[in-house]
């Protein structure tokens, strides 16, 4: 497998799993547990400052994120194009298949990472983004939105994501 098509497979792996994030904060239960035993094989902070960010104006998350990891991927395409082919009018938003297969019409594969929140930061720490897919409002009435992740600062408790129209964007760890 190439370096570029192994940058986006963990790229996109978690827009199908990270549902541990939520409310701009991770749950509970996985921050907790990556407190109490933070993984030994992790650097305290990593962050791939140079990942390609694209502003969203409000529902274009995906094709955004999708965009910004084929660029880090090695391929870029340009968000709008991307929209024509992962934006669905009228869900208002990508569905996470169109994502999938989104990547592999432009020559990735992405697939869905194991491990939870610190499988997220083990692809960060190696170097590759990651797309997320977060609930921004309650569990009951979701507003689900993707983002991409591009650092984690352990001691400091925080994550560093690109999403809506800001890049690097600092989210607590809950």
């Amino acid at each position: 497998m190439t370096p570029g098509r192994r940058r986006l497979v963990a790229a996109m792996a978690a827009a199908c799993a990270a549902a541990g994030l939520t409310s701009g904060c991770v749950l509970p239960p996985m921050a907790a547990a990556l407190r109490r035993a933070p993984p030994g094989d992790l650097p305290p902070r990593a962050w791939l400052e140079k990942t390609p960010f694209f502003p969203d104006g409000g529902t274009l998350c995906g094709p955004a994120v999708l965009a910004s990891l084929l660029a880090a991927a090695g391929r870029p395409t340009d968000p709008a194009v991307l929209a024509t082919q992962v934006y669905l009018p009228g869900r208002g938003g990508s569905l996470q298949l169109e994502m999938l297969a989104g990547a592999r019409r432009h020559g990735r594969l992405a697939v869905e990472l194991d491990g939870g929140l610190t499988g997220l930061l083990r692809e960060v720490s190696a170097g590759r983004p990651v797309g997320v897919l977060v609930n921004l409002a309650l569990a009951r009435w979701p507003r689900w939105h993707y983002a991409v992740l591009t650092g984690y600062d352990m001691p400091g408790e925080t994550l560093r994501l690109h999403s809506g129209l800001f890049a690097h964007q600092a989210w607590t760890l809950a």
